[in-house]
């Protein structure tokens, strides 16, 4: 397990009151500002709309044609008429641009509380708790996180930040279970019988989020032949055994927890919570 003791800091220098940029607009929009020129002259002249003049949600729809995206796309994490932009018009070249920004801090901040200096810490949950906010918002999970899971869930030790952590589990996108399986869910399952009975309560309450993300993505794409957005194409038929090996995985994970805990009314609320919303699947193979 990675500690405060056996963790180098990163290279990044703490100084900024934020890991979310500002809004600022990726080409020449400034020139307007800089030449006098009225926002209406300069709409005239380039066709292009900078985000900053962005206020209110008619702007928006009247301008979404011609909207000028932030140089770094990781700005639109904390506005959400961005969210709505990138929601309603799911341009693939926005979306890669969110996951390489998303991906590049991720991968540079993740030791962010295993750093000796813990001031810093609470800088990178607040902006955990931004991305899951935007995924919330957007009622999907980001892939950047996915793949952030991947490589930190192996080395988490349970405690730091488990309220960020287990939240980006519950925002998992729907994928083949057996290839998750190993690299996400396997690591959970070592924390979870070694852990107190309010971590295993806490791991079921996120399963249980999980399945119902799940169910929402399919509920919206039962009448398509694939899940869209999965970089693998998964089918529906494939997505629904996911959902069915999910449920056996936390079948298996209840049975052993309420043996080592010796059969806990507390523990057992989680588990017939999580059950609860098993029996209301009508679809499942």
């Amino acid at each position: 397990m990675l500690g405060p003791a056996n963790v180098r800091p990163g290279k990044r220098k703490w100084n900024s009151p934020s890991l979310i940029p500002v809004l600022d607009s990726s080409s020449h929009s400034k020139e307007y500002g800089k030449r006098g020129m009225s926002l209406s002259d300069y709409l005239g002249r380039n066709r292009s709309f900078p985000v900053e003049q962005l206020k209110s949600f008619p702007q928006l729809l009247q301008n979404i044609h011609c909207l000028e995206l932030p140089s770094q796309m990781g700005a639109v994490l904390n506005n959400s008429l961005l969210l709505h932009y990138i929601n309603c018009v799911r341009d693939q070249s926005v979306l890669l641009r969110l996951y390489h920004w998303l991906s590049q801090t991720l991968q540079e901040e993740c030791i962010w509380y295993k750093v000796n200096n813990y001031e810093h810490g609470k800088e990178f949950t607040n902006f955990l708790d931004t991305v899951i906010r935007a995924e919330c918002f957007l009622q999907e999970g980001f892939y950047s996180c996915e793949a952030f899971l991947y490589k930190s869930l192996p080395l988490w030790d349970g405690s730091c930040c488990r309220s960020q952590f287990l939240q980006l589990v519950c925002w998992i996108p729907i994928s083949n279970f057996s290839e998750v399986k190993p690299v996400i869910f396997d690591h959970l399952a070592q924390l979870f019988f070694t852990s107190t009975i309010y971590f295993k309560c806490s791991v079921l309450e996120c399963l249980k989020e999980l399945l119902q993300n799940w169910l929402l993505w399919l509920s919206v794409n039962i009448h398509r032949k694939t899940v869209l957005d999965s970089p693998l194409e998964t089918t529906f038929g494939e997505s629904m055994n996911s959902v069915s090996e999910l449920i056996h995985y936390v079948g298996w994970l209840s049975t052993n927890a309420m043996r080592l805990e010796s059969n806990s009314t507390f523990l057992l609320h989680f588990v017939l919570d999580f059950y609860e919303k098993v029996v209301h699947i009508s679809f499942l193979p």
